[in-house]
C-alpha cells in the first residue's frame, strides 16, 4: 500500500512570486512526485496561460453548476471571477501517494485548513510591502485601480497569516525555494511569525 501524499496548501498577497516557486519546486523534486491541484476559474485566460495546466477555465454557469453539485473542497471570488479548488482530484492524488500543491487565497487555505486539519498551512511572502507594491506595478498586466485593489487585499491577507504554519519570504529565490523544498518533504520549515512578521513588512 501506497504512503498517503501530503497536502500543501499554500497562499501568497499576488505579487509575491508563489506561482514561479512553486513551479520551481515541483521541476527540482518531480512532478510525477508533487502534484499541483488545478483549480477552476471563471477569469479568462493571460496570455501563455494553458487550459488544465494553469487553471481549468469554465464560465460562470458550469461554475455555479458544480458548486451546486459538491464537486468543491472551496470556492470563491475575486476580483470579479470566481475559483474553486476540487476536493475529489486532491483526494485521489493524495491516496496515490502523491504530495499535493493546492494553492488559493487565505479564505480558500482556512476553509481547506477545516476539512483537512492535517493538511500543512504555507504563507508566503515578498520582504516588505515596498517591494510588493513595485512589483505588482512591473507586471504591467493590472490597471492602477487593480493594483490598488490587490495592495488593500494584500494587507487584509497579512493579518490573516499567523493561520500558517510556516512562513517563506521570497527575498532570494533560492533560500525561499530551498525552503519550500524542505516543508513538502518533511513537513518541517520556517515557522510563522505572527505579529512580529506584521510589524516587519509595513515597517
Amino acid at each position: 500500500m501506497k504512503e498517503k501524499g501530503r497536502l500543501i496548501v499554500i497562499s501568497a498577497p499576488s505579487g509575491s512570486g508563489k506561482s514561479s516557486l512553486i513551479n520551481a519546486v515541483r521541476k527540482e523534486l518531480g512532478e510525477d512526485k508533487v502534484a499541483y491541484s488545478v483549480s477552476h476559474t471563471t477569469r479568462p485566460p493571460r496570455p501563455g496561460e494553458i487550459e488544465g495546466k494553469d487553471y481549468h477555465f469554465v464560465s460562470q454557469e458550469e461554475f455555479d453548476r458544480m458548486v451546486a453539485e459538491g464537486e468543491f473542497l472551496e470556492w470563491n471570488s475575486a476580483f470579479g471571477s470566481s475559483y474553486g479548488t476540487s476536493g475529489t482530484l486532491i483526494a485521489k492524488m493524495l491516496e496515490n501517494g502523491l504530495h499535493v500543491v493546492c494553492d488559493v487565497d487565505v479564505l480558500g487555505a482556512s476553509n481547506i485548513k477545516k476539512r483537512f486539519p492535517e493538511a500543512v498551512m504555507v504563507f508566503i511572502a515578498p520582504p516588505d510591502f515596498a517591494i510588493l507594491k513595485e512589483r505588482l506595478m512591473a507586471r504591467n498586466t493590472d490597471s492602477p485601480e487593480s493594483v490598488r485593489r490587490r495592495l488593500e487585499r494584500a494587507e487584509e491577507e497579512i493579518a490573516q497569516s499567523p493561520m500558517f504554519h510556516f512562513l517563506v519570504i521570497n527575498d532570494d529565490f533560492h533560500k525561499a525555494k530551498k525552503e519550500l523544498v524542505e516543508i513538502i518533504t518533511t513537513g518541517k520549515g520556517p515557522p510563522m511569525k505572527g505579529a512580529d512578521f506584521r510589524r516587519e513588512f509595513f515597517g
